[in-house]
């Protein structure tokens, strides 16, 4: 959790790096090389719990070269300039990582397409994705039928619930029952937006 000057709470590193944890665990990023695209605000949380999972090397994309550059700067203060980077080739760059990030909204209802060029995923890899509407982006997909393993943004949501719930009463919530509340949700929503299409 981070806590703003103004008293604002963010659960987004807390809430990736839990789910993180849980679906891919902690070999999947120990000492690996990750390209992460998106340096916005959830890529900013993503890229330091990347950091605090021990990734070796973080490759950052991002269509503002300004952006991508200001959170390689807070990376490089906190962890070390020799951890991160910018992207050069962004198509090599995943052909040599071991996992690969979206932290845009591309791929969200209303934002469809997929952020990284599809042919560079192989089934080696291990994709992640910030996102869970939809829960399964073309992204995501695009690495299901590469055979890489895959963790969609629900995890995220689920765990930033949890570490907000013992923030605010000390308690630990039952996580399973999260998760199993989460998808009876998102379950109800699809079904409204199906019968809305």
């Amino acid at each position: 959790m981070s806590i703003a000057p103004d008293g604002r709470t963010n659960f987004d590193r807390r809430g990736w790096r839990n789910s993180f944890l849980e679906i891919l665990g902690p070999d999947s990023a120990k000492a690996k090389k990750v390209v992460q695209v998106g340096a916005g605000g959830a890529g900013r949380a993503v890229a330091f719990a990347l950091m605090d999972l021990g990734v070796a090397d973080l490759i950052i994309h991002d269509l503002d070269p300004a952006r991508a550059n200001a959170l390689k700067v807070q990376l490089s203060s906190n962890y070390g300039a020799s951890r991160c980077r910018l992207a050069g080739s962004l198509e090599q760059d995943i052909a040599d990582a071991d996992g690969i990030v979206n932290a845009t909204q591309v791929g969200m209802r209303g934002f469809p397409g997929c952020p990284v060029p599809v042919a560079a995923i192989k089934a080696r890899h291990w994709a992640a994705d910030v996102i869970y509407t939809p829960m399964q982006t073309a992204f995501l997909s695009a690495a299901v039928a590469k055979n890489a393993r895959v963790l969609n943004g629900g995890g995220m949501c689920v765990h930033q619930a949890v570490a907000a719930f013992q923030c605010l009463t000390g308690v630990t919530p039952d996580v399973a029952r999260l998760h199993r509340t989460f998808a009876s949700a998102v379950a109800a929503r699809d079904a409204g937006l199906a019968a809305a299409s």
